[in-house]
């Protein structure tokens, strides 16, 4: 008996050696109760392309795969692993190992070793040990931390709110003040802990519209808060450090056309309008942004409520300016032909003037606030308009060119910026006590911060100074949507099994697809100089559930996608490209359905239908220029559907 025992238990310990016992069976359990059993080293070791594969291991916790003197620890549900270019060519050796539970079953012996060789050329020599070159134009550091701040907001607040109008005539008539009829604390107070809470970066006031009329202290005019005698509070120096508090930032909107001043379009204007700009540019601290409107009509000074008086006593000329209300001058009188305006002397051109006038404003803000972005500079510091008052910008959006979508051939780097309204105009109105609901108001954030843009979100305070309720619930339960959207990054390592890159700068992990979820701007996934298209796949754990994909770029240096394309693994198996369904609303000018999967600049945000994948793939097909692409961030949510009440 003894014989036959020993006989049993040496085949048996030749089995397990072997890795083919099977550790369910009764009698093997009765035979070696004490004996914790080894995992099968893993079967069908092979590389291709230099991918190493292998069959899975029943009762596996994970696997180590030994390449070089590196090792690897993968999830149970990898099978495969990208392995890295080689510095300088040569070959290395490669082996695996399943790993047991600690519990019942022990790691598997390594398995036999396999050799990777390579032709790549060395590393040196190829160029790719360091980041890429930036791709011309690139950003200034201020035009990217403007970008950074991707919503912020717009208040226009002066006479036009007492009179329900957006542009105005010069002063307003009697009744028409500016008396608002709040102090200046409580309705500062209000604009920056209310806008604040809702999620705004920075603010940008309206200190001088077209009628003319400034919200601070200023020299250059008596059409002021300060000395008109109807309204005794600094607005801009009361806002200005409660905005600090908040960590937010300033921005100032500066109208180049005065509807009120006597001399616009005159050389004395030129002079006023430069002096406010050193005032705003020097009173308020820093200042992120500067907004010089692009409406700038020939008609100047229109004398308030005289304007029709005038008119009736000139009917062949009702532009003569100051000769009838002006007697310190009376042979200045300007005559509107074709766009131009003559003064009985040499022809005025008004878009020269303009510019000319522009050009000295901004060499004051260079040199006050040489951090500020200005809104409509084109010299390569400046932002643009995106073409509409509407708040999307294109399914395509370039950040450089003069075109409203940009271009993928401009050479001056010129982001957009999308401004639109809460309410039906600039200005607060009696006629119209509406505000959009949030739902547009997050329709809008989707197709400006989700396209390469900004928004900038206009607030309109009624005749007491205030933000109206109704304006900043429907704000509130937009920021509480946007943030709920996106408080759960799904594509993160904890979710993550494994992920493959098409190629690796360098095969260096610094440049790996790891950086895209790192939640660092300024880490990226990038390839070599000889690569301009690629893909990255990321395989999870489990199977995730999403809706909403964002994509960033490394600005810094160059926006150069052009197109992309994502995908997803079902259940199956099978990969299926992502559906983009159409879009909520409808609007004006932005009809088309779907998005579209072509540039991504600094954040592209694609809404898409609800996708259930075991693993997820990013191709980027094609770059501006044939150089490598640096994808910065790459994300994964799924929207929120609970309550936005507080």
């Amino acid at each position: 008996m003894r014989k036959i025992t020993f006989i049993v238990l040496s085949v048996l310990f030749f089995l397990i050696g072997c890795g083919e016992i099977d550790w369910n069976n009764e009698d093997v359990k009765e035979l070696l109760p004490d004996i914790v059993p080894s995992l099968p080293s893993p079967d069908n070791i092979k590389i291709e392309d230099g991918v190493l594969t292998w069959d899975s291991v029943a009762g596996a916790a994970g696997y180590i795969v030994y390449y070089g003197d590196e090792r690897k620890v993968l999830d149970a549900s990898v099978t495969s692993f990208t392995l890295p270019s080689l510095k300088g060519g040569g070959s290395m050796n490669v082996a695996l190992k399943a790993i047991g539970n600690g519990k019942d079953l022990k790691d598997s012996s390594v398995s036999f070793y396999l050799t990777y060789s390579t032709d790549m050329p060395f590393i040196e020599e190829s160029g790719n040990t360091e980041a890429p070159d930036p791709l011309l134009p690139i950003p200034t550091e201020s035009q990217l931390k403007w970008q950074k701040l991707e919503q912020y907001a717009f208040i226009h607040f002066g006479p036009n709110t007492f009179r329900n109008a957006e542009w105005g005539e010069g002063k307003p008539t009697e009744g028409q003040a500016f008396q608002p009829t709040s102090d200046v604390e409580t309705i500062t107070t209000q604009w920056a802990d209310e806008l604040h809470a809702r999620g705004m970066k920075a603010l940008i006031l309206t200190v001088k519209h077209h009628d003319g009329f400034c919200l601070w202290d200023t020299e250059a005019t008596d059409y002021s808060v300060s000395k008109e005698g109807m309204y005794n509070g600094n607005i801009t120096g009361s806002l200005a450090p409660k905005l600090q508090a908040h960590g937010m930032k300033l921005g100032l909107y500066l109208s180049p056309w005065d509807r009120n001043n006597w001399a616009y379009l005159h050389p004395e204007y030129v002079d006023i309008f430069t002096k406010q700009t050193e005032e705003i540019t020097t009173l308020f601290g820093d200042i992120f942004e500067v907004w010089f409107d692009g409406a700038n009509e020939t008609q100047g000074w229109y004398g308030g409520g005289d304007y029709n008086s005038i008119k009736s006593q000139v009917q062949d000329n009702p532009y003569v300016w100051f000769q009838t209300l002006k007697n310190n001058n009376p042979t200045a009188m300007f005559t509107r032909t074709s766009g131009e305006l003559t003064p009985g002397g040499p022809t005025v051109n008004k878009d020269t003037y303009l510019a000319e006038m522009k050009a000295a404003a901004i060499e004051i803000i260079r040199k006050n606030q040489p951090d500020a972005v200005v809104f409509g500079d084109n010299s390569g510091r400046g932002i643009r308009w995106v073409g509409n008052e509407q708040g999307w910008a294109g399914r395509t959006c370039w950040s450089m060119g003069f075109e409203e979508y940009g271009s993928e051939d401009g050479q001056t780097w010129f982001p957009a910026e999308c401004d639109m309204k809460t309410r039906s105009g600039w200005f607060h109105s009696t006629n119209s006590n509406s505000t959009r609901p949030y739902k547009e108001l997050v329709e809008f954030w989707y197709r400006s911060v989700g396209r390469n843009a900004t928004l900038l979100l206009n607030f309109s305070p009624g005749r007491d100074g205030l933000i109206p309720a109704d304006s900043l619930e429907e704000a509130r339960k937009m920021w509480k949507q946007i943030t709920e959207d996106f408080k759960t990054d799904l594509l993160t390592k904890e979710n993550v099994a494994s992920v493959e890159a098409s190629n690796i700068r360098g095969g260096q992990e610094t440049f790996g697809p790891y950086n895209l979820i790192d939640d660092d701007f300024d880490t990226y996934w990038t390839v070599n100089n000889e690569v301009t298209s690629g893909s990255v796949t990321f395989t999870f754990k489990n199977p995730i559930t999403f809706d909403r994909i964002v994509l960033q770029e490394y600005i810094a240096l160059g926006q150069r996608v052009k197109s992309f394309t994502v995908e997803a693994q079902d259940e199956s198996g099978a990969w299926k490209s992502v559906e983009l369904p159409n879009m909520p609303y409808n609007i004006s000018g932005d009809n088309s359905n779907p998005d579209e999967t072509t540039t991504i600049g600094y954040k592209r945000i694609l809404r898409t239908a609800e996708t259930t994948a075991k693993a997820f793939r990013l191709t980027i097909n094609e770059s501006r220029e044939p150089v490598p692409f640096l994808i910065s961030e790459l994300g994964l949510y799924k929207s929120y559907e609970g309550s936005l009440d507080e």
